[in-house]
């Protein structure tokens, strides 16, 4: 037997004993086929491609298989697959552009030969991953300086995660990285979504929204791996800001769950944000929650959710802004907006959007009773102000035990600050 033969018997052993070996297996599919053994080469090609479709190397030796066998139609749809990801074709039988030392070691445990790989970090380009077209990223035009008021959230914002991340070299003088996420938190209808919009364009990156109806399925394995494709989506178009609104839905602490369902989607957002199988250079992890007590305890461990910024209320100067935004496109005359802001202390943003609407229903009902348009005025404003009331006094209610008695290290003291200066502790 040939030394050639003795390695393709090693190699199959290797495979036997690992099948998702895919170096491996790559490497026997070669010497399968210099061997003029097409059909068992293509058996291991096809392995390999039906677990990532996109594998080059897998697809060069496709093409070259097809065409031993004189299967020239295969080979062509093969070459095609290949050519539309961008992929050369390299002559020959070589499975990989990348460099590759392969040591084969005797007397190894139980008389088998094994394979010792060291390989170079592969060049090659990101090819469009399964379920791409249903991962819509946006682009993303707000800046900070679009987000009215909020001027400690913005600073913090700054400070803990923008900062480092637009600033390479200060960042690697102080020995950080850009890994690891940003969760942001607060009572509902307070700006999250619009915030972290405004990181994705302060960043210059796109802005992936993944709702919860888009991940979580009734049928098993489909939510982790619609979780996968998510993740995906955006490695392929980074730089990218993949955001994760009520993460609490899809993270929420795995002792909750009474099925293995909920673990494993928990499970493989832990793998994801990890990067266990692809690298997360250039994708920004956002995810935005009203109960941060009600995560799993490993989505908040450094490299992962490991920042924490607390969304407050709107300030004045914000619900100014909120109201005259929602009245932009309303006729309206003569409203005082900062009287407005002075006395809808503990509104949120949501509220104060329903508190213009429920304005702009006043004149509309004076409209319809005269016939004419009747613009919006102060006095609608008033008259809304008596049925509308600020909704997140139960949040607060909720969260002041949290903040007083689970503060692990000081992760809710801007929440504590924000309800002592309003005496809610």
């Amino acid at each position: 037997m040939s030394a050639e033969q003795d390695l393709i018997q090693a190699l199959e052993k290797v495979v036997e004993l690992d099948p998702q070996n895919a170096s491996i297996r790559t490497q026997l599919a070669e010497l399968l086929l210099k061997a003029g053994n097409g059909p068992e080469a293509l058996k291991h090609v096809q392995f390999l491609l039906n677990e990532r479709p996109d594998h080059r190397a897998a697809l060069n030796l496709a093409v070259h298989a097809c065409e031993l066998a004189g299967d020239h139609a295969k080979a062509g749809a093969y070459k095609r697959m290949a050519e539309a990801l961008g992929s050369q074709l390299i002559d020959g039988f070589s499975s990989t552009p990348v460099t590759e030392q392969t040591k084969v070691q005797e007397n190894s445990p139980d008389g088998l030969q094994f394979i010792d790989r060291e390989k170079t970090q592969e060049q090659m380009e990101l090819i469009p991953p399964p379920g791409l077209d249903k991962w819509r990223v946006d682009g993303s035009t707000l800046r900070l300086s679009d987000v009215a008021g909020l001027e400690n959230v913005k600073r913090r914002l700054q400070l803990s995660f923008l900062g480092p991340l637009q600033s390479q070299d200060l960042r690697e003088a102080f020995g950080q990285t850009t890994q690891g996420g940003l969760l942001l938190y607060g009572p509902p209808g307070c700006g999250k979504t619009f915030l972290a919009k405004a990181v994705a364009g302060e960043l210059g990156a796109g802005f992936l929204n993944v709702a919860i109806s888009e991940v979580m399925d009734m049928w098993y394995g489909n939510s982790e791996k619609f979780m996968h494709e998510a993740f995906e989506a955006a490695r392929f178009q980074k730089p990218c800001v993949l955001f994760f609104d009520e993460v609490d839905a899809l993270a929420r602490k795995r002792s909750s769950f009474t099925g293995q369902v909920g673990r494993s989607l928990v499970n493989q957002l832990l793998a994801e944000m990890d990067g266990v199988n692809s690298k997360n250079d250039g994708v920004y992890i956002l995810a935005a929650t009203n109960h941060p007590w009600d995560l799993d305890s490993a989505v908040r461990r450094p490299g992962r959710l490991d920042r924490i910024l607390f969304v407050s209320p709107p300030d004045a100067e914000a619900r100014v802004a909120i109201a005259q935004r929602t009245m932009a496109k309303i006729p309206h005359e003569q409203i005082d907006f900062k009287w407005i802001g002075d006395n809808t202390d503990g509104f949120s943003g949501a509220d104060m959007a329903h508190l213009s609407k429920s304005a702009a229903e006043f004149a509309l009902a004076e409209s319809m009773k005269s016939g004419r348009v009747c613009p919006v005025v102060q006095r609608h404003f008033k008259q809304a102000l008596k049925d509308v009331r600020p909704s997140m006094r139960s949040w607060f209610d909720s969260a002041r035990n949290y903040a007083l008695f689970s503060n692990q290290g000081g992760e809710y003291d801007d929440l504590l600050e924000y309800m002592k200066t309003r005496r809610m502790v």
